[in-house]
């Protein structure tokens, strides 16, 4: 047996990452390894970077990993190992590429048969489904694994000497050379859906994790891809975000209904007020008011959040956001900002705005005419903070916690609770750190797969 794989682990496959995610990897002065980024988000939101490897894995997946680390000595080496799990039939394998002299991705992959040892990468041999190729740095294909077939419809003597990029659909490369831009100017990993055609000419969608290495002297050494076929994943997505794209359009036409039927209700209520005397009589009218009342700010509410998870996330442009949430005519001429946060762009849900709509809402109520709003970010420990802060009065200690909650509703509306829910999507979170008094700061934590800083 391997001195990698170890007798009676005692962890389960659950406790490892899922099929895919990939560890961005340093050693520390004293060797030990820190996990500096993980795509895609973490689970665990309250995670952060870098973090000690085990904390986040097992102790035998630890050893298992060290050992391939040490084997993969030179920058561009490329090695798989399993980690074992105990149970028959489930050890699970993991790719291990050293990026740089001191940087290291480990893909995760799913369940396998027992197999043991490691083994160095040779894209000779054909044992897995997933392309797996080598690149230089205009995407030019070096060699690929023979289940290229599958994909492409050539055998990768036939991919030899031809660009990735021409087998891409016209509409994606775009976001194909955003995503890969960075690689070229340092190891890193870039992990991308898009549609790849055959030599047919006929589009499926593949999902890549592209990796960069360099040389020790800083010198761009070689690309690796893995790909695999999405079509079927993809299609189903698609489907689903039909279905509730209907299903919004058929909660429209009923909220519309409802609201119909609420304004009816609101005049019945204003003429029996006016008719009807007595104390106890106005008192139980009143009551049914704001009972309508609330209904109504219940549907508008459904209104306002109905896209959440209708498109996939996207990196978004924070800055133009902000602009677009202080330029809405409920903010005008009422509202002081200063904004540092150009070339920010995070990946969120597309309805970020509505996040920033929330925080400055309340900013509004809390501080009232002509509070003073400023946005800016630091970036600590690969984490950026994105902080909205202003003048007002601030948060009570007491309610910091509950104004994220449904429970906080009665002071500060559902809206922070459902800008929460929001940033949840892509392992984004926020928490208020004001001080009482002074005003109140809302950061919003991104990690670092979850965030690009562009040139002014």
């Amino acid at each position: 047996m391997s001195r990698y794989m170890l007798c009676k682990p005692s962890f389960r496959p659950v406790d490892l990452p899922p099929a895919g995610t990939i560890y961005r990897i340093r050693s520390d002065d004293s060797g030990a390894l820190l996990v500096i980024g993980i795509t895609p988000g973490l689970e665990n939101p309250s995670t952060s970077h870098p973090q000690s490897l085990d904390i986040l894995v097992s102790r035998q997946a630890v050893d298992v990993i060290m050992g391939l680390v040490s084997e993969a000595s030179d920058p561009g080496e490329i090695i798989s190992g399993y980690v074992p799990t105990g149970q028959e039939g489930k050890d699970i394998r993991i790719i291990l590429t050293r990026l740089s002299d001191n940087s290291i991705s480990v893909i995760w992959g799913g369940l396998v048969s027992p197999a043991g040892g490691s083994e160095s990468i040779h894209l000779g041999h054909g044992d897995t489904p997933d392309v797996i190729s080598r690149h230089d740095r205009d995407f030019i294909f070096g060699s690929a694994t023979p289940s290229s077939f599958s994909l492409f419809g050539l055998r990768p003597s036939e991919l030899n000497g031809t660009s990735l990029m021409s087998y891409i659909h016209p509409e994606d490369l775009l976001r194909m050379q955003s995503c890969c831009g960075p690689l070229l100017s340092g190891p890193e990993v870039c992990r991308i859906r898009y549609r790849l055609k055959n030599n047919l000419g006929d589009y499926r969608w593949v999902e890549s994790v592209f990796t960069s290495t360099f040389r020790s002297d800083g010198t761009f050494g070689v690309m690796m891809a893995s790909t695999r076929e999405m079509d079927t994943i993809v299609r189903a997505e698609q489907a689903a975000r039909g279905a509730n794209a209907k299903l919004n359009l058929l909660n429209g036409i009923i909220r519309h209904d409802i609201m119909n039927q609420l304004t009816g209700l609101i005049g019945y209520l204003d003429i029996l007020s006016d008719i009807v005397e007595g104390e106890d009589a106005q008192l139980l009218i009143s009551k049914e008011q704001g009972i309508v009342a609330n209904i109504q700010s219940l549907v508008n509410l459904t209104r306002d959040y109905q896209g959440i998870g209708l498109y996939p996330p996207d990196f978004i442009d924070v800055d133009a956001v902000v602009y677009k949430v202080l330029s809405r005519h409920e903010f005008a001429g009422r509202i002081r900002s200063e904004r540092s946060l150009e070339g920010l762009s995070i990946y969120a849900d597309r309805m970020l705005e509505q996040v920033m709509f929330e925080i400055v809402s309340n900013s509004l109520d809390l501080g009232g005419d002509q509070v003073m709003i400023k946005f800016s970010y630091t970036i600590t420990d690969d984490i950026l903070t994105l902080i909205i802060e202003d003048n007002g009065p601030g948060i009570a200690d007491t309610e910091k916690e509950r104004i994220f909650s449904r429970s906080g509703q009665n002071c500060f509306g559902h809206g922070l609770y459902m800008a929460t829910t929001i940033l949840d999507i892509t392992g984004i979170q926020i928490r208020e750190t004001g001080i009482a008094g002074q005003g109140t700061r809302f950061e919003i934590l991104v990690p670092r797969d979850g965030y690009r800083l562009t040139p002014a």
